[in-house]
């Protein structure tokens, strides 16, 4: 009897031990519901409303008697798995040329670009895209380029202020020339209206591969970096390679204002007759967000 109490008294002790010491049951596994529940949060997270506006120019007065605006606004909707974003740029500028013998102001700069595109994400990195895109700019030598694309997109790094991703894919670019003065004169060009020998080159249908690295980081609360490097081959004329690159840095200076310093070159390996191969672009702007 008294090795059974022993026993008894043993086992009751043990058990006021373990409740003393907070064991708690193993917690159930999650259901197949509630893993579709955290994937729905976890996607909501990374949706975007966003619409800004920018605005910036220069103006010079005096010896130098010059001046140049540019505007753009920028559109991006994100519902995952879906994504769609929509931009415009354009910039105008005139100069009152020394040598001209003239007190009147001259174009010196005009060009309008726009893009439309939409995504679609069948894994968090991994998605396919098509885009359309339209640039004019008469110095260039561009009546209108119209631009259509196709590819797929990888995400090598995807965190919630760090981006950096891959596109492969499909260009299909039309080109309609605007004539520009050449030097080489022949029986095929005309005299434009102040005299100068124009070549009108007529149209264009370029089918090109297109790869393009994009690269985000939100560097802290108020500088942001966003770049992008696109290149595009003539697969027909492979020498024909045409080079994007973007460059933009971004403060936050109030709530919904931010200050940008943005670099843009674009070569053309084979550019239109009359044009030169490599145009950049600096520029300051005030964007305002929108939404």
């Amino acid at each position: 009897m008294d090795r059974t109490a022993s026993l008894l008294i043993s086992s009751t002790l043990l058990a006021l031990c373990a409740s003393v010491g907070g064991a708690q049951p193993a917690p159930a596994p999650a259901t197949v519901e509630q893993h579709k529940e955290k994937a729905a949060q976890d996607a909501a997270k990374e949706d975007v409303t966003s619409l800004a506006a920018s605005l910036g120019g220069s103006n010079s007065t005096g010896n130098t008697r010059v001046y140049q605006v540019n505007a753009g606004i920028d559109f991006k909707l994100v519902r995952q798995p879906h994504g769609f974003g929509a931009n415009a740029a354009f910039g105008y500028g005139q100069a009152d040329l020394p040598n001209d013998e003239e007190d009147d102001y001259e174009q010196t700069s005009g060009n309008f670009n726009t893009k439309v595109r939409y995504d679609f994400f069948f894994t968090r990195m991994d998605g396919v895209f098509a885009a359309s895109a339209f640039r004019w700019d008469h110095f260039a030598g561009l009546d209108a380029r119209v631009q259509g694309q196709l590819g797929y997109l990888r995400y090598l790094m995807r965190e919630e202020n760090h981006r950096f991703w891959g596109e492969i894919g499909y260009d299909l670019t039309y080109d309609n020339y605007y004539p520009l003065p050449n030097p080489a004169f022949d029986d095929s060009m005309d005299e434009g209206p102040d005299n100068m020998a124009l070549f009108d080159q007529g149209d264009d249908v370029i089918h090109s591969g297109r790869l393009f690295l994009g690269y985000e980081n939100k560097l802290n609360e108020v500088l942001t970096y966003v770049g992008g490097l696109e290149g595009l081959m003539n697969v027909e004329e492979p020498k024909d390679t045409r080079i994007h690159f973007d460059n933009a840095l971004r403060s936050a200076i109030a709530t919904n204002l931010q200050l940008e310093l943005k670099f843009t070159l674009m070569l053309d390996n084979v550019p239109v007759l009359g044009a030169e191969k490599v145009d950049t672009q600096t520029l300051v702007n005030l964007i305002y967000n929108l939404i």
